[in-house]
């Protein structure tokens, strides 16, 4: 990126990084990510409207169904990508809500009562990681 725009580097430093990276930013994921959800919807019902009111609201329920069932499928699969099984992980209570985890070479810090985890997955991705877990 440097070779391209030589000052690169001090633009987004003194941008600050919570401007550009998901990573530091102070907002949720979830109002990062924009769509037009009303006309995804349209689009997807547009047919349905031609049908009987009863056979209407039985494939709407049956597309929003199959939707959700995909989402909860992915959503799964992101989960489980993030469980790392062939790590062992220590744990060592610092009090009643900060845990020392420790896995082969690293280690991490994990407060539980307000989200904390040094590795930051949670920051990034709202999954709890593996470190988490490991707790739990």
């Amino acid at each position: 990126m440097e070779s391209i725009y030589p000052t690169i580097r001090d633009y987004l430093s003194n941008d600050g990084f919570e401007k550009w990276s998901q990573a530091y930013s102070h907002r949720r994921r979830y109002r990062m990510m924009t769509s037009n959800y009303a006309k995804s919807i349209d689009l997807v019902f547009k047919d349905l409207r031609e049908l009987p009111l009863a056979t209407m609201l039985s494939s709407i329920k049956n597309v929003l169904h199959s939707g959700f069932m995909d989402e909860i499928e992915i959503a799964i699969d992101l989960f489980l990508s993030h469980i790392d099984t062939d790590i062992l992980l220590s744990v060592d209570p610092i009090s009643m809500i900060e845990y020392k985890v420790t896995d082969e070479n690293q280690q991490f810090i994990v407060k539980l009562n307000v989200g904390y985890y040094s590795c930051r997955v949670w920051d990034v991705e709202e999954i709890p990681c593996s470190h988490a877990l490991a707790i739990l």
